[in-house]
């Protein structure tokens, strides 16, 4: 019985390791997302700067 308990705890122990593990793969996951995306949006916006600039010098 105190055998078991003791795999018992292990097999807890373990499971929490790996939740956090996932946890924490998702959050990264997530920020990489989140910061492609940021590049993203800059990237837009200074090809619009660029085009916008190259009508005003057209002008």
């Amino acid at each position: 019985m105190e055998e078991f308990m003791e795999n018992l705890k292990m097999y807890n122990e373990v499971s929490a390791q790996k939740t956090k593990a996932k946890e924490r793969a998702v959050e990264e996951k997530a920020r990489l997302e989140e910061e492609i995306l940021r590049e993203k949006v800059r990237l837009s916006n200074e090809k619009i700067r660029i085009s916008d600039e190259k009508i005003r010098l057209k002008e």
